[in-house]
């Protein structure tokens, strides 16, 4: 069963093939290795301040430092959200069923459920904020809407905790017709990573027919 961000990687933005290109590899993983063990300690960090109250703020780590006191600006500036995660559904594994039959998963951060609404929290410790972002996002609300029989309305957020200015910029999207557009763009995604991981093994086959 492949993930969703698995899906969504497969096909990157032309900004980010281009900074791959003019990147050293050696340089690249360093970058990408830093990124996401920021992103890994501050997930962490945040469900650990919204199940137990509280957390210990990591010294020896100045990114996630900042991110963290985003964090806590965000959570003084909308309360209306952080009081309405759900904290038993956080990071529980969400799957849908592809037209082909196969299975994608995903792990979404921060279910919300609200009166008059429900939707998904992502966080992003990234420097940028991707439309593939989005994507990702409403494909999870789009699980959580099978899976457990959910209404509308729905939302989508994206919370992106700036590593340098120590602020959170918080965007929401509540337009039902964008967010099925965006899961129609999934299913777009999932079509070319498909379409190569077929291919590439029925070319296996090949080369082992003609070895034979």
């Amino acid at each position: 069963m492949p993930r969703v961000t698995e899906v969504i990687d497969y096909l990157k933005e032309p900004e980010l093939v281009k900074w791959m290109l003019r990147t050293s590899e050696k340089k690249r993983k360093q970058i990408e290795d830093d990124s996401l063990r920021v992103g890994s300690r501050v997930d962490l960090l945040v469900q650990q301040d919204l199940r137990d109250g509280g957390y210990l703020l990591p010294e020896d780590d100045s990114e996630v430092m900042s991110c963290m006191t985003a964090w806590e600006k965000f959570k003084k500036s909308r309360p209306d959200i952080v009081e309405a995660i759900q904290l038993e559904e956080m990071q529980r594994e969400l799957s849908m069923r592809m037209p082909d039959g196969e299975v994608v998963f995903g792990h979404p951060d921060l279910p919300i459920l609200q009166k008059d609404r429900w939707g998904i929290l992502d966080i992003k410790s990234s420097k940028n904020i991707w439309p593939k972002h989005f994507t990702q996002d409403a494909v999870y609300t789009e699980m959580k809407r099978v899976m457990d029989g959910m209404s509308l309305p729905r939302f989508i957020g994206i919370l992106r905790l700036d590593k340098a200015s120590e602020l959170p910029f918080y965007q929401e999207i509540t337009d039902e017709s964008y967010i099925q557009y965006e899961v129609s763009v999934f299913n777009a995604y999932y079509l070319a990573f498909n379409h190569n991981r077929n291919n590439r093994e029925t070319i296996r086959m090949i080369f082992e027919d003609l070895k034979a």
